[in-house]
């Protein structure tokens, strides 16, 4: 006989609205339960671009070293 998989309880689960639900309400501020208490809000540019990684550089030899600089500094 197999063994069944622990039950699990999820009657303390916080019901929360789908995306799409708070996405029709046309929200200006951040609700309270996705606020981090303590974590400092950095301000991204609204300029800012997104970097291309190329796959491809990365495992080249010619190009490795700034595909993975640029890689790098993106994960910062």
């Amino acid at each position: 006989m197999e063994s069944m998989p622990p039950k699990r309880n999820f009657e303390k689960s916080v019901l929360v609205p789908s995306v799409q639900e708070l996405a029709k309400q046309h929200l200006t501020n951040i609700l309270a339960r996705y606020v981090c208490p303590g974590q400092e809000s950095s301000a991204v540019s609204i300029g800012a671009e997104v970097p291309v990684i190329d796959i491809q550089k990365l495992i080249s030899g010619d190009f490795m070293d700034s595909e993975l600089q640029k890689l790098h500094s993106t994960c910062q």
